[in-house]
């Protein structure tokens, strides 16, 4: 959220065009990782309803404004004490998204959840975050995430912030696995997360190739 990067009292001494130029620092950093570790990264803008102030306005603009600084695409934050699956709901038919972070509480209604599975909206899942959050309780018999695979949900594995919750994506692999994941479900789940990026069409379809090529290559190989 760049509101927060920039910090209240800044926000109200720069206002707008400080907001654009912590997004244009942003990239810049990106851009010097991309350079010295040979990877590809964009920028997706989270805004809030409150924080302690509206932010959507601000970074509806500064997603139109900065797509030259790699941004490409933008994040509700919704924080709704009993939201449930219904704040899926909202999610899909009023934001109109197709791309729904965690968004474990859908299962608890089969209406709602079988409507995503229709749509194939993708759930962006972190499987130690969710318990570490309490977004799943530890004592749940059947972790969403497992039935988003029995079900074969548009869904991916992701560690969300390992600096805050000291775990990283193989350790996520690995608790997907106690749930009884298969190496191919792992790679439908990377194949998911490739095809429901924000990259353009030609990036996607090379990340796409790129991975069926790398899992054909290492068909008994390690995840």
């Amino acid at each position: 959220m760049p509101h927060k990067l920039l910090g209240t009292a800044l926000c109200k001494e720069l206002g707008y065009e400080g907001l654009k130029e912590t997004v244009r620092r942003v990239y810049q950093g990106l851009s010097r990782g991309e350079d010295d570790f040979k990877v590809r990264s964009k920028s997706i803008l989270s805004c809030a309803t409150r924080w302690p102030v509206d932010t959507i306005h601000d970074v509806l603009r500064l997603a139109q404004e900065c797509r030259d600084y790699g941004v490409v695409g933008i994040d509700l934050l919704s924080i709704q004490a009993k939201e449930g699956p219904h704040g899926k709901l909202q999610a899909v038919d009023v934001y109109h998204t197709d791309r729904v972070g965690h968004g474990y509480r859908v299962v608890e209604d089969n209406n709602i959840y079988n409507s995503c599975l229709q749509k194939k909206i993708h759930f962006e899942c972190c499987p130690y975050s969710s318990y570490l959050t309490g977004a799943v309780p530890f004592d749940t018999r059947t972790h969403p995430i497992a039935q988003f695979a029995k079900d074969n949900a548009n869904f991916s594995l992701n560690s969300d912030d390992p600096t805050l919750t000291g775990r990283y994506l193989n350790e996520d692999y690995k608790l997907a696995q106690s749930w009884g994941f298969t190496k191919e479900q792992f790679k439908i789940t990377n194949l998911n997360a490739a095809e429901a990026s924000f990259q353009s069409d030609h990036e996607k379809k090379e990340l796409i190739k790129l991975l069926e090529s790398s899992y054909s290559e290492n068909r008994n190989g390690s995840l």
